[in-house]
């Protein structure tokens, strides 16, 4: 994939601030999150799932863009090998650290 112009740092910045991802280092969890992450990401995994069943593949899954990695996790809790690339240090590790991803 290729972006021409790419944009700079600053340019990116404005688009991803630091919190644009969730964190599961956070004591709290606000209710809508909580929601989403129960019934919106699980819906999206099935359906993720359901469709590279549809496919030969080896079961390697790439996340551009995989922010605190919770995707992932779920992803690689079915069964399936997974990397993801972000474009904040802080969420790429805690997808690293926090969920294994």
């Amino acid at each position: 994939m290729r972006l021409f112009p790419a944009p700079g740092a600053a340019e990116l910045r404005a688009y991803y601030p630091d919190t644009y991802w969730f964190s599961p280092e956070e004591e709290t969890v606000d209710h809508l999150e909580e929601l989403y992450r129960r019934f919106v990401l699980r819906d999206h995994v099935s359906f993720v799932c359901r469709a590279l069943e549809s496919y030969q593949t080896d079961g390697l899954v790439l996340d551009v863009g995989c922010g605190g990695g919770l995707f992932l996790k779920m992803l690689a809790e079915r069964g399936y090998r997974v990397a993801g690339l972000d474009f904040s240090h802080d969420a790429a590790r805690i997808a690293w650290k926090g969920n294994g991803v």
